[in-house]
């Protein structure tokens, strides 16, 4: 009829949705395309992420868990639900991984704990000092500088690698020299060490006098109240992917 106006289009589908839904139908689109490993493995991250957080999800699954299987206590739901992560993981060959798997992964990677920053050390020290912002005060910037906490012949963080293929022990002394009978002359000690499956090899981490200055040097460690003494190599304290190649990809 003349005068009337033309039905306007209609609008497209996602702009009808509300966000919540057009997210879920985009999400499902892809997921389409996706291979089932694929899909699988982002679910199981996705799951694996809201139970760490003790998001309402985890909250509800527990409480769904404890209604339907009522036969089972508190721990067997619990192996339940881990199992179920383990085995959503396979898709990626994950694998558990305990406290011990932990330390070694540290102690390789060079990574500092309360066993060395135990109150006397500093940034420096530990080579964060590229964490110290300098633009800006922070605690412990009026007192950096100190002539006590600037000495070249600081103990610093350095590695240690065992050369009789023996293990090393926390709290052996680092010494240039080996007395047996009458330890003495201590330049540093060992705050952490483990076999590192990686390199092949006995390591450890330790403050050491001079620290970096002396890499690529021999020493001894000498732990008189258990009887272990031996020939060490003073190293970086970044034994393993040192550069960060494998954690950036």
């Amino acid at each position: 009829m003349p005068g009337r106006r033309a039905a306007p289009e209609p609008l497209p589908l996602a702009s009808r949705l509300s966000w919540p839904v057009a997210l879920l139908y985009g999400s499902l689109r892809i997921a389409g395309v996706l291979p089932l490993p694929v899909v699988h493995a982002c679910g199981a991250a996705l799951g694996y992420v809201l139970w760490v957080l003790r998001s309402r999800a985890r909250r509800i699954a527990e409480r769904n868990l404890s209604l339907v299987i009522t036969q089972y206590g508190d721990e067997k739901r619990h192996r339940l639900a881990r199992s179920s992560l383990i085995e959503a993981g396979k898709a990626f060959d994950m694998v558990p991984y305990g406290l011990e798997a932990l330390g070694t992964l540290r102690i390789e990677k060079g990574h500092v704990t309360g066993a060395e920053i135990e109150g006397r050390t500093t940034a420096r020290d530990l080579h964060l000092d590229w964490m110290l912002s300098k633009k800006k005060p922070f605690v412990g910037s009026m007192t950096m500088d100190r002539e006590g906490l600037v000495r070249p012949d600081r103990p610093a963080l350095v590695g240690l690698i065992s050369l009789d293929n023996r293990a090393l022990a926390g709290g052996s002394h680092v010494v240039e020299e080996v007395d047996e009978a009458n330890p003495h002359g201590s330049i540093g000690h060992v705050s952490a060490a483990c076999y590192s499956p990686a390199l092949g090899r006995y390591i450890a981490l330790a403050m050491v006098k001079g620290g970096k200055a002396r890499h690529g040097t021999r020493a001894f460690v000498s732990d008189p109240l258990r009887g272990r003494f031996g020939p060490v190599e003073i190293v970086s304290h970044h034994f393993y992917d040192p550069q960060g190649s494998r954690m950036h990809g």
